[in-house]
């Protein structure tokens, strides 16, 4: 997250939000203190609540739970996990939550979210579907721009971590927490 830092330094934003998680909350108040700007954080920025299977290994899932994890992985969007959120109902509310915050945001802003929460704001982006969406590869650390182009927005960086050290860059075991984006 240093990093990131580092490459947000000469950017001019006026504003940082995040997830309340940790991961993303605190990166992200730093920034802001840093830079003198305010820090919000939005509780439907979070990643997906992935219910019983929270901090399981995609491996230990597919082997212990085939057919559910077959349609998990197909992100059909009335997919609910295990005690825990529907598909749809996540795409909705982040896709929401981004929307309030375009709204709202007095100018560039950096947003701190994980790799669940990027695919939904990117799928409402793009016009795909949340399963396409699940395809798109997003780094921990990485760095996707989105900025207005004529009355939408369009993503002008995806996934970049060219910032990241060459070993930070690579992807350990996923779980269903998937590391913070």
């Amino acid at each position: 997250m240093q990093a990131v830092s580092v490459w947000l330094a000469d950017k001019p934003l006026r504003c940082v939000y995040s997830s309340p998680l940790r991961r993303a909350a605190e990166p992200a108040a730093e920034l802001a203190v840093g830079r003198n700007i305010p820090h919000s954080e939005v509780m439907d920025l979070s990643e997906i609540d992935f219910g019983d299977w929270e901090g399981k290994s995609y491996e230990q899932l597919s082997k212990d739970e085939p057919e559910l994890y077959a349609k998990a992985q197909a992100a059909a969007p009335f997919f609910s996990f295990p005690n825990g959120e529907m598909i749809d109902f996540f795409r909705r509310r982040v896709q929401t939550a981004f929307a309030q915050l375009i709204r709202i945001a007095p100018g560039p802003a950096a947003i701190y979210a994980h790799g669940g929460s990027i695919r939904m704001i990117l799928a409402g982006i793009k016009g795909i579907s949340t399963a396409e969406a699940q395809k798109i590869s997003l780094s921990p650390g990485g760095i996707t721009v989105i900025e207005p182009q004529g009355s939408g927005y369009a993503v002008t960086l995806l996934n970049d971590f060219s910032h990241l050290p060459p070993q930070a860059a690579g992807e350990t075991e996923r779980t269903m927490t998937e590391s913070g984006n």
